[in-house]
């Protein structure tokens, strides 16, 4: 729609002709405007008079201000309102023309000459709004033309086919249709301004009230919003007219092939039921397949059982068998052990023989030379014995001869001291040579001995060295034995083993490879296991994504089982709802409740009881009829009153009818004249005033409309006239009386006045009684329908009860089922968690275990390095304790070397000092030359030789080489001669001579005597001691007289003897030991040989070469492991064993079972453990068991609904009844009942397609018509989600959606909506049928059941459809219900009105066939008084905003004011009531434009009041 640019009223009369507008126009300019104008000032005239020209005539009239009694002359009055197209098209000037009807009652029904006109022009012109030429300035007056100057001027301009200018006489129908089509062409719509218009402005604030009736979101939606949508939808066509007219033509062709039909119909009904004993068949079936299909599981369970039971009996044979082999290779391995420990312990024994004989032999070497240290030491002793004992008796003898010098001569003493110096010079010489030859041997000696000591040295140093590189070594080596502990330590925290050494700090033999076989199995049965759980949760997805497909399948049926149980309550709540109204309804009607199924007596009560209040109601309404006309006449000045049809003819032949009591009324004369002309003109009142040629038009038509009561008519000529004396009431014209009594007052303003009031007051009283009865009517005419209307019979009551309670059985059902599965489901689903947990949990164990293994293959690399250096550890310390060993012999042999080395020193010390004493002792006789003689010597030399002889000799078995001297001693007595000179035999007593003689001692011979008796004593007494050492000792004097005694050597033999005999004590402590571990050995052989014995049948070990196995314990050990095992391997076969039989047991009853063909099984039955068997056999039992009792209730079902069925009574004749009586006595085979049903739809598929033949064109039709009916009711329901599509504004800067409708979604139940539409389309039919079995015409059942209110009602529902608005405050806004916002009075309640009105009217101006049907096209909506109620700035705002959204220009008429409403608005109009100085009491209204511009225009013939201007009529 456009805007409204311009409002323009010319010679405009109202509140009985005292207010005036003369010639004004309001300029608006398409925006919205405020009209302020005090109360009682004319609002409400100038909204109906704005309202007029674009509503039909029986909308024109207000309230209490009828159109037609604001002209009163016939003067023209002009309205006229100038649009402003959208998009900058143009203008239209849409106007009317009116004046009071110069016709009289009788010439015409219609009060008013009325002329439309519409003129399109794109800027000003001399046709538009401010220059149409209908006033005219003469003599400086300004001059109204008449209307028929006006009219042929519109003529004028409509034949002018430069000018879009068209006029229309709205007295004729045709042409009122062409003006409201012309106004269409401009988007300004009638029904808007019939519909929404005029009736917000029925009274002030008439908006708030405009919803008022819907008190709910239906009546809202049923009244406003579908009445929208259907406008909109049949704005071309009457598309409810036409589905009316479709759907008549299918009920009539239905009736025709109803029979064929009917037996379609039953044959479907009774495919539709077969449809229910083929489910339940199917069911039946499907679960008997299932109890059959379960008994073939258990009996495959059972085989498979059977057969896992040979299986286990022929593993654990197997596994006996290996653990026969194993102990047969473990008593090899044994044999073997034992046989190699005794040749290990032979070895050993062998090993301690010899060190024992080794030691024994070194024992005995010391022995020995214990024994020659003692014999040494004890010829010292007897040497050094001798010495003292030679000593002494060289005392004695240095005694007795100085005794016996004493007693010779000392001349004779001379020679013999010569020859003794002689003898002993050479005796010393000789001595001095030898001496020092031993001295130089004793260099030699010491050299070789010092050489020996330094090499020993050396290598003693070199094994210093050698040890502490070896300590170093092993110290390294032990380094990494501690970075294996800590790698050993890592790996026992890292993954919770408790790896130990023993004693040794190696592993037992075999124990890794028995901890990487160990962890291999446990990997390998984790990694079984962890595939195990995958399959099992796999399986188990498979099963939960069957229990998921069959709970949505039983929801489904669920689903569908609620929706026909909704569908049955809804039916039950209706019933009941209908059963209660009918109850009521009945006390209404005076009924008894016990006849509530007799609907023909109902039916019979109601149509009294409504045939009673319709005769009150007329009789009502002809009173108030007859008090309207009454009313009418008195006001309008009509006594008479013309028939339709002769006002038609009037108006047709063109005759302008004048009423007597009009004319009297307006003739402007005093009510005296009046009077005397009434009484000389008795008719005039009741009379039509013509002309005489008028007359004659009259009178010259064709007879067409007949009168039913004469029709006075007086020549206009002749009104002044004196017709007849009256005589009282009584007027007689040519025999006939007349007997009338005017009522002169109505021709006295005052008391006609009295009497409008009464006549008005008696009119309101009659049309209260009116509405109150006829109120009454449309109630009992309301529950009549509904009573007629109701569907509710007995039969159909207990029907429906039956089925809802047989339905909720199933609905019941099918959530125990459904819970079942749910239940299942979740512990199917637990058992998935469990399982996820498991193989989660198995999942990191088995990478730990990796992870593990791939560390133990890193730790066993590390032990094989730990103990490479163990063994060097140990070698290195063998080769330090060899070392040591070695070193300790250096040791040994170096500290024998130094005792040698002392020795030999020592030695040569005493050869160093026995050289001194001799060469001292030879220089003493050095001076003794010898004496040559006869034969070259003398005597003294030869002996002195002999003696040398004896010196130099040697005696063989002295140790230290020293030469013992042989002496001849030549006794002679003391008797002999002095001159014969003897010698004595030795060098001592030689030297004691020598000493004796040279001394010259000259002591006293007693002296002497005594020293030599004392001497002599001493010397037996060391004799003695010495024959007793001898004697002690065993030796000889050959054994130890060529011994030399030397203090210092002594005490080193001491030494020797010392350490040699410690050395003897460790010897004999290792030779005791040995000798303990060769009996220990040969012990321990006695027993291995005796154990062998025992264990292995035999004490003979096997040979060296015969034995193959080295690594005994590793061998034991991982025989022993395998041995475990098997052990566990055959408990464990055992135990399942043992399940597998009472598993099997349990199964003994199902023997008869028999496996058709092998289960398909969810999981892998051979890898279940034995608490899973007996689960998953009973859960297969459990199934098994709730099999049967489903196939139980699944026949029990299906007999209970065949019985159903053969009880129908459409099923009563033989060709229904016989199939079902055959299928009831098979019920104990769902195949046979399937097969019968088969064959018996068979037949009856054949007689449908034979059917088919004669009803395929009904059936079409039916499907054509729910298309249609579809796609127009989808169409509504797309219309009315785009009624909110435009209400978002913005409040407080948040975007809030002021209008929201909630519709269901029309995809999703579309299904369900093609039910709902065909069970609408059955109803219609059968109703339709139904009267047309009576005779009667079915269109009007048609036309009120056929609306878009029932069909989208009865499709989607419309308490389906939800309404939301937005409730504005102060300080907040908040969404509300329709049912809240009904409830909201005042400004809210207005602000409500208007946005659902706004949003009505922006969704019935667009276009969606319009490529431009985004664009918001410009509306008007002219309000009076809309701020009455609506004055709070938090409400005009939005409201306002909302208008500005929906492109909508508000005209308002109120009396307020205030900045909250003047701020609102841009263009505003300030009107007052001026005085007129020409006539008394009546005003002019001016407006003032108070703001807002005005367009600039040159206006030719508009007419102000000025001062005592004013306008000519």
């Amino acid at each position: 729609m456009s805007k409204i640019n311009a409002v323009r009223f010319i010679n405009l009369n109202y509140n009985n002709n005292t207010m005036r507008i003369s010639d004004d126009t309001f300029q608006m300019q398409g925006r919205s405007t405020l009209m302020s104008l005090q109360n009682g000032g004319g609002k409400s005239v100038l909204v109906q008079m704005m309202t007029a020209p674009f509503v039909h005539k029986r909308y024109r009239d207000a309230k209490d201000r009828p159109f037609d009694s604001y002209f009163t002359t016939s003067k023209p009055t002009f309205i006229m309102v100038e649009w402003k197209l959208d998009r900058g098209a143009g203008y239209c000037l849409a106007g009317m023309m009116v004046r009071r009807s110069q016709l009289t009652e009788d010439e015409t029904d219609n009060p008013l000459e009325m002329v439309n006109f519409i003129c399109e022009y794109p800027g000003r012109c001399a046709q538009d709004i401010y220059n149409l030429p209908v006033v005219e300035k003469r003599n400086k007056e300004i001059v109204l033309k008449n209307y028929r100057e006006c009219r042929q001027l519109f003529e004028t301009y409509k034949k002018d086919h430069a000018v879009k200018f068209n006029c229309y006489d709205m007295n004729n129908s045709a042409q009122s249709k062409q003006y409201f089509d012309k106004l269409a062409e401009y988007q300004i719509y009638y029904k808007e301004w019939e519909n929404i218009v005029r009736k917000i402005n029925l009274e002030e604030s008439g908006l708030s009230k405009l919803f008022a009736d819907c008190k709910d979101e239906k009546g809202l939606i049923e009244k406003w919003f579908l009445d929208a949508v259907e406008s909109k939808l049949n704005k071309e066509k009457d598309r409810m007219k036409e589905f009316q007219n479709i759907i008549e033509k299918y009920v009539i062709s239905y009736k025709a092939n109803q029979s064929k039909i009917e037996r379609r119909n039953t044959i479907r009904q009774f495919k539709e039921d077969a449809s229910e004993i083929a489910a339940s068949a199917g069911e039946y079936k499907l679960v008997t397949d299932k109890v059959e299909e379960q008994e073939n599981r258990i009996a495959g369970f059972r085989d498979l059982l059977a057969q896992m039971e040979r299986t286990q009996n022929e593993a654990r044979d197997r596994l006996l068998a290996d653990k026969a082999e194993c102990g047969r290779e473990l008593a090899r391995i044994e044999y073997e052990k034992y046989s190699c420990e005794i040749i290990n312990l032979v070895e050993e024994l062998r090993f301690h023989v010899g060190n024992r004989d080794m030691i024994g032999v070194e024992r005995d070497a010391l022995e020995t030379e214990i024994a020659q240290i003692e014999t040494l030491l004890r010829r010292m002793e007897l040497a050094k014995q001798k010495e003292q004992v030679e000593d002494a008796r060289q005392d004695e003898n240095l005694i007795r001869e100085r005794l016996n010098v004493m007693r010779e001569g000392e001349s004779r003493l001379e020679p013999e001291r010569r020859a003794l110096g002689r003898a002993l010079g050479a005796h010393y010489g000789q001595l001095v040579t030898d001496t020092q030859c031993q001295l130089d041997q004793n260099e030699s000696a010491h050299l070789e001995e010092s050489r020996r000591i330094q090499e020993l040295a050396e290598k003693q140093q070199w094994l210093d060295e050698t040890i502490v590189r070896l300590i170093a070594d092993i110290s390294t080596y032990r380094e990494r034995q501690n970075g294996f502990n800590r790698i050993e330590d890592r790996l026992n925290d890292d993954f919770g083993e408790t790896f130990s050494r023993n004693i040794v700090g190696e592993y037992e033999p075999g124990y890794l490879d028995i901890k990487k076989e160990q962890y291999q199995k446990e990997l390998a049965e984790e990694t079984r296991s962890c595939t195990a759980h995958k399959k099992q949760l796999e399986s188990a997805n498979e099963r939960q994504r069957s229990l998921h497909r069959d709970i949505e399948d039983r929801k489904q049926e669920r689903i569908r089982q609620d929706f026909q149980i909704a569908d049955l309550e809804r039916e039950q709540t209706a019933y009941e709802r209908e059963l209660s109204e009918r109850l009521v309804m009945m006390r209404y009607f005076g009924i008894e409740s016990r006849e509530q199924w007799d609907m023909e007596r109902i039916l019979a009560a109601a149509d009294r009881k409504l045939a009673e209040c319709e005769q009150a109601k007329r009789m009502l309404e002809k009173e108030e009829d007859e008090l309207l006309k009454a009313f009418t006449r008195l006001t309008q000045g009509k006594v008479l009153e013309l028939p339709k049809e002769t006002l038609a003819l009037f108006d047709r032949l063109n005759i302008n009818v004048v009423y007597g009591m009009d004319w009297l009324k307006n003739n402007g004369y005093p009510a005296q004249r009046n009077e005397e002309i009434v009484r000389r003109q008795p008719f005039l009142p009741y009379a039509l005033i013509l002309s005489r040629q008028d007359m004659k038009i009259l009178a010259g038509h064709d007879r067409e409309v007949y009168t039913s009561f004469p029709i006075p008519i007086i020549p206009r000529e002749q009104l002044e006239e004196t017709m007849a004396a009256q005589a009282g009431g009584l007027l007689e014209l040519s025999g006939v009386s007349f007997y009338m009594w005017f009522n002169e007052k109505l021709l006295d303003e005052e008391s006609l006045r009295l009497l409008i009031r009464e006549k008005e007051k008696q009119l309101r009283k009659k049309k209260e009684q009116t509405a109150v009865r006829k109120k009454e009517y449309e109630e009992y005419f309301e529950k009549r329908e509904r009573l007629k209307n109701q569907k509710l019979t007995k039969q159909a009551y207990d029907k429906n009860m039956t089925r809802l309670s047989e339905m909720k059985a199933e609905a019941d059902e099918t959530a125990g089922a459904i819970q079942a599965l749910k239940s299942d489901a979740q512990k199917n689903e637990d058992q998935i968690n469990a399982l996820i947990a498991d193989i989660a949990k198995e999942q990191h164990l088995i990478e730990k275990m990796q992870k593990r293994e791939k560390h133990f293959d890193i730790f066993c690399s590390e032990y094989a390095a730990y103990l490479e250096c163990m063994a060097s550890v140990k070698r290195c310390q063998k080769e330090q304790e060899r070392h040591e060993q070695n070193r300790k012999l250096v040791r040994e042999n170096l500290e024998a070397g130094r005792e040698r080395m002392k020795s030999i020193e020592s030695a040569h010390a005493e050869l160093d000092r026995k050289v001194l004493e001799y060469r001292n002792k030879y220089s003493v006789y050095a001076m003794y030359q010898p004496v040559e003689g006869e034969g070259g010597q003398t005597e003294a030399e030869r002996t002195g030789n002999g003696q040398a002889e004896n010196l130099n000799t040697n005696d063989p078995n002295t140790d230290n080489g020293q030469a013992e001297i042989k002496t001849t001693k030549t006794a002679k007595s003391e008797a002999e001669v002095v001159s014969d000179i003897q010698i004595p035999g030795t060098a001592q007593e030689q030297e004691a001579r020598y000493e004796a003689i040279t001394s010259r001692m000259s002591m006293q011979v007693q002296d002497l005597e005594k020293q030599l008796q004392k001497t002599s004593a001493h010397l037996n007494k060391l004799q003695k001691e010495l024959e007793r050492l001898s004697k002690k000792y065993g030796l000889s004097e050959q054994d130890w007289i060529g011994t030399i005694y030397s203090e210092k050597e002594e005490t080193h033999q001491e030494i020797l003897l010392e350490d040699r005999k410690n050395k003897m004590k460790i010897k004999d402590r290792q030779w005791n030991d040995e000798d303990k571990e060769t009996a220990v050995c040969q012990s321990r052989i006695n027993t291995k040989k005796k154990d062998m014995a025992e264990k292995c049948g035999t004490e003979e070990p096997l040979a060296k070469e015969e034995i193959t196995t080295t690594q005994f314990e590793a061998a034991i050990n991982q025989i022993q492991f395998r041995i475990q095992a098997i052990d566990l391997e055959i408990k464990k076969a055992e135990e399942k064993l043992k399940g597998l039989g009472e598993n099997l047991t349990t199964l003994a009853e199902y023997e008869d079972f028999v496996c058709r063909h092998e289960p398909q099984w969810e999981t892998d039955i051979t890898q279940l453990g034995t608490k899973e068997l007996r689960d998953f056999q009973g859960q297969l039992l459990r199934d098994y068991r709730n099999l049967k009792e489903e196939r139980g209730r699944k026949k029990s079902k299906l007999s209970a609904y065949l019985y159903k069925m053969i009880q129908k009574e459409i099923y009563q004749e033989d060709y229904y009844r016989k199939p079902l009586e055959s299928m009831i006595s098979l019920t104990d085979s769902a195949s046979l009942i399937l097969a019968q049903l088969g064959t018996t739809l068979q037949s009856y598929d054949s007689q449908m397609e034979k059917l088919a033949v004669d009803i395929s064109l009904v059936e079409k039709e039916k499907n054509r018509i729910a298309e249609l009916l579809s796609e127009y009711c989808q169409d509504v329901h797309r219309n009315l989600g785009q009624i909110d599509s435009n209400s978002t504004i913005t409040i407080r800067q948040k975007a809030v959606k002021m209008l929201k409708l909630q519709l269901p979604d029309w995809t999703e139940q579309e299904g369900m909506y093609q039910l709902k539409l065909s069970d609408f389309l059955d109803e219609l039919t059968a109703k339709g049928v139904e009267i047309l079995e009576k005779n009667e015409n079915p269109q009007e059942y048609f036309g009120t059941r056929i609306t878009t209110r029932n069909l989208y009602d009865s499709i989607v529902g419309i308490g389906n459809v939800q309404i939301k608005l937005y409730k504005v405050e102060a300080q907040r806004e908040y969404p509300i219900t329709w049912a809240q916002a009904a409830k909201n009075s005042g400004g809210e309640g207005f602000l409500t009105a208007f946005v659902i009105l706004s949003s009505l009217l922006y969704y019935m101006r667009r276009d969606e066939t319009d490529i431009f049907a985004d664009r918001n096209e410009g509306k008007v909506l002219v309000m009076d008084n809309p701020f009455a109620q609506t004055n709070a700035a938090h409400l005009l705002r939005p409201l306002m905003d909302m208008a500005d959204k929906m492109n909508t220009q508000l005209i308002c008429f109120s009396g307020l004011g205030g900045d909250s409403i003047y701020g609102r608005f841009d263009n505003i109009y300030v009107l007052n009531l001026v005085a007129s100085n020409l006539r008394g009491g009546m005003q002019y209204l001016r407006g003032e434009h108070l703001r807002g511009a005005e367009e600039e225009t040159i206006v030719s013939s508009q007419i102000e009041v000025i001062g005592q201007q004013r306008l000519e009529f």
